[in-house]
């Protein structure tokens, strides 16, 4: 858990101030000797003076088979004032937004102490009627991605 003042963040509205809160919890479990499963809950609100107070909210998992084989999830809820321009209608309004991916790496061992992993994921977002002409009516988006592990 967490709690913060800070004093002026944002460089485009240096007289907001805002108070953070956060808090987290995580959970992991073995399965015999070939297999893992770690998940973490967060939460985090922040409260913007003036303007709104946003909450958000994540749930991450991931299954590791064998130290080869990662499975993983992401599932993320945010509320969100900043997706229109100054310009718009819609500027300051606050929208629900949320994001779910899922992906998959694999490891290979290098070194002793050295793995190189490729993967990839796929992401899915939920976003309100109102911004969808800005964003979209399905808006998705993928990576593959090569990373070296130091373990």
């Amino acid at each position: 858990m967490s709690h913060g003042y800070i004093h002026s963040p944002e460089q485009l509205e240096p007289l907001v101030n805002q108070r953070r809160d956060t808090a987290s919890a995580m959970y992991g479990v073995g399965f015999g000797s070939a297999a893992r499963w770690d998940t973490t809950l967060a939460w985090g609100q922040d409260d913007n003076r003036p303007g709104h107070k946003l909450d958000a909210w994540l749930m991450e998992s991931e299954i590791v088979v064998a130290d080869e084989h990662s499975f993983f999830a992401r599932a993320e809820w945010a509320q969100k004032d900043e997706l229109s321009g100054a310009g718009s209608l819609l500027a300051g309004q606050v929208f629900d937004v949320g994001k779910l991916s899922v992906g998959y790496i694999h490891d290979w061992r290098l070194a002793q102490h050295l793995r190189l992993g490729l993967g990839g994921l796929i992401s899915l977002y939920q976003l309100p009627d109102a911004i969808q002409t800005s964003y979209g009516n399905d808006p998705h988006s993928y990576m593959l991605f090569a990373r070296l592990k130091i373990d």
